[in-house]
């Protein structure tokens, strides 16, 4: 899903494009550019300017989509300084401060410091649906390196996802992969992290933990009488 303040375009399994209007809030004219994402058929804008997260349905029936305030108005302190949002039910959204704060049916329900450099800058945020981890890129101070920190929100605990320090960027003359780092995509899947930066698309493998409280058992047992 991606939009331009004035549609919503999402693209299906086949490939194929949609465009849904998106109707504007009051006399305010187009939605401002912000984070989005989606979860259960509909999809999430933060806007810092109005200190909220807009809700809209992904494929409504006459083709536009009313924007519908998600945020109680008692919850909205601080979101002028959000950065990225990301959705697996709750909605996690991360700070200038790097403090991720978590929302639950449109109500602040906590919020988190995970370990970080003193220079270091939170760039974006990701969730991990399949392992538990939730994901920050994370720039250093003067954009040049940076490094991905999967944080485990019930444990509290952190893995970071660093470059080797003989990695070989080639002969393209490109900028290294955390240069000017903007954005990260998951295939947890596969364990894939594809990295956007200045000038390019990185794709690199990894691997995590497993999370205690991610373990399936095995059978289940049989009750009791």
């Amino acid at each position: 899903y991606v939009t331009d303040g004035r549609h919503l375009f999402s693209r299906d399994l086949n490939g194929i494009w949609m465009a849904t209007e998106l109707q504007e809030l009051n006399t305010f004219g187009a939605w401002g550019f912000g984070p989005i994402d989606a979860f259960g058929g509909s999809v999430y804008l933060l806007q810092n300017e109005y200190l909220d997260i807009y809700k809209f349905a992904s494929n409504p029936e006459n083709g536009v989509a009313p924007g519908e305030s998600w945020v109680n108005e008692g919850a909205r302190d601080q979101l002028d300084s959000a950065i990225d949002i990301a959705i697996d039910g709750n909605i996690y959204v991360l700070m200038e401060d790097g403090a991720i704060r978590t929302y639950r049916m449109s109500e602040l329900v906590g919020e988190q410091y995970p370990s970080y450099g003193e220079d270091d800058q939170p760039v974006a945020l990701l969730n991990g649906a399949a392992t538990g981890y939730v994901y920050v890129a994370i720039s250093t101070d003067d954009g040049s390196a940076g490094y991905v920190l999967a944080y485990d929100p019930v444990g509290m605990t952190t893995n970071r996802l660093e470059l080797p320090v003989d990695l070989d960027l080639g002969p393209e003359k490109v900028t290294g992969p955390f240069e000017g780092f903007k954005d990260i995509a998951v295939d947890e899947s596969t364990g894939t992290m594809y990295v956007v930066n200045g000038d390019s698309i990185w794709s690199m493998r990894y691997t995590l933990p497993v999370l205690p409280h991610m373990v399936v058992p095995e059978s289940t047992p049989e009750a009791e009488s």
